[in-house]
């Protein structure tokens, strides 16, 4: 619900809700949840979430009378994003989000590694797009159930199984 309530508030621009939504979730403990060895600590989908919203609500900041407060939060996301690379070092949203903050925090040699960990770790979308067309090419069974609606004829009938047909 929290998760919900946090990816809700940020569409609607409510930041600071949406930040106190995402700590919610990754400090969640329960006497259930520990017994079920549910941590969901380590959820970096969450935790990128969180980053960006620290992320966005620094951007907010443009009054240089509160320059501080701006670079520390800006800070506190690159904190944030670091904790999703120790889970999974090569974490895209990661990647781009710490070439972005480092870029406002002037590194630019940080901004650059994390840039180019970007375009390493980035998926080839022609690759991709490519791979699907020909698996949905030779299986068209599959290609059907992928669709976004599928309906299946309920009333069809099967073939009959015989000695021939057996393998």
């Amino acid at each position: 619900m929290a998760w919900l309530s946090g990816v809700i508030n940020r569409q609607q621009d409510r930041l600071e809700d949406a930040e106190k939504n995402f700590r919610q979730v990754l400090e969640y403990r329960t006497e259930d949840s520990v017994a079920r060895k549910f941590d969901f600590s380590k959820d970096y989908e969450v935790i990128n979430l969180l980053g960006q919203t620290i992320f966005d609500r620094a951007l907010q900041i443009r009054s240089e009378s509160r320059a501080d407060e701006r670079r520390a939060r800006l800070e506190e996301a690159v904190e944030v994003f670091r904790k999703t690379l120790a889970i999974d070092s090569e974490n895209v949203d990661a990647h781009y989000n710490l070439s972005q903050l480092y870029s406002q925090l002037n590194d630019k040699e940080k901004a650059a590694e994390h840039r180019a960990l970007h375009a390493k770790y980035k998926p080839d979308d022609t690759a991709r797009g490519q791979a699907v067309s020909a698996a949905r090419q030779k299986y068209p069974a599959a290609d059907f159930a992928s669709e976004a609606l599928v309906i299946y004829d309920l009333q069809r009938e099967h073939p009959k199984v015989t000695a021939a047909t057996q393998p």
